[in-house]
């Protein structure tokens, strides 16, 4: 999935996702041009007038759901999806339409991070592929490329790996609607099934690990994200309980220079591992330092 530019007819060529001072080339250079009636994605109606009663399409006034056009309701009198959109769907929306109007309501369905994320996109490519004279993606008189097959390359390959907006494509591909996993929970404060909205208003998995499963969940990470994403599926007296006894290792096994869990400042890694694993295990055992802090968070949840 790539962001196109778009013509002025309704073939899916190209056009610059800034698309205010294209708007009147648009207009006219469809009449001129003698494209044959469309149908607008956004609003679903075609070009030509109709004699029934037409249903009305994103971002056009209503006041029921039945009367916008399939996949759309009447949110506070405007037909849009019961879904904000997120980037990638911004992308689809917007490589159907054929006007710069379509586009923009496209634009209006989408999420704040949805929008932010596919107006860097449309720059990043109308930088790469430049409008202006002489560029690659230079305009005629009716509004179309100079060399369409030229243009089109130009904005395919800007959003490939290795090009100059693959990066600001992958970001939109990874957008996500607010409730999913470590997205912001909606403004309801709910999130999708399986998942809470934390005291952050950030979508988690729901907090019902005991601390001895938050530390079988923990021993498996091999990365400090692993890790949070464990102590944030506990509930609150596990994570507290596992932070007691994680400060308690600390301070039984300490890190600090010529310590037993000493880490190498240039590799990142112990300097000893057996000799650390050793300590930390001592420390856990009848008798250790923690032995107390471990069995408290053994009984949790029991």
């Amino acid at each position: 999935m790539v962001l196109r530019r778009h013509t002025a007819c309704s073939k899916p060529m190209v056009m610059s996702p800034r698309h205010a001072l294209l708007t009147a080339i648009l207009t006219s250079a469809a009449l001129a041009a003698g494209c044959t009636p469309t149908v607008d994605n956004a609003s679903g109606n075609s070009s030509e007038g109709a004699l029934a009663p037409q249903k009305v399409g994103l971002g056009e006034a209503c006041a029921a759901s039945s009367e916008c056009i399939s996949g759309l309701v009447c949110i506070n009198g405007v037909c849009a999806p019961s879904t904000p959109y997120v980037c990638s769907d911004l992308i689809d929306c917007g490589n159907t339409c054929a006007t710069a109007a379509c586009v923009t309501k496209c634009e209006h369905a989408g999420t704040a991070s949805a929008r932010a994320k596919y107006d860097a996109l449309g720059a990043c490519v109308d930088a790469a592929c430049p409008l202006r004279a002489g560029a690659v993606c230079e305009r005629d008189a009716t509004g179309e490329p100079r060399d369409q097959a030229k243009c089109n390359l130009c904005v395919s390959s800007a959003q490939q790996t290795g090009g100059a907006c693959a990066a600001k494509l992958n970001e939109c591909s990874a957008d996500a609607a607010p409730g999913a996993l470590g997205q912001p929970c909606t403004p309801a404060g709910l999130c999708n099934t399986g998942l809470v909205c934390s005291t952050s208003k950030t979508c988690i998995v729901s907090a019902t690990d005991s601390c001895s499963e938050v530390v079988s969940c923990g021993n498996a990470c091999t990365t400090q994200a692993c890790l949070t994403a464990c102590k944030q599926k506990g509930t609150s007296s596990a994570k507290t309980l596992y932070e007691t006894l994680g400060a308690c290792i600390d301070a039984a096994c300490p890190s600090t220079v010529g310590a037993v869990c000493a880490f190498d400042i240039a590799t990142g890694l112990l300097n000893d591992r057996l000799l650390c694993d050793q300590c930390v295990a001592d420390s856990q055992a009848n008798g250790g330092d923690c032995k107390p802090e471990l069995t408290a968070c053994e009984a949790d949840g029991t």
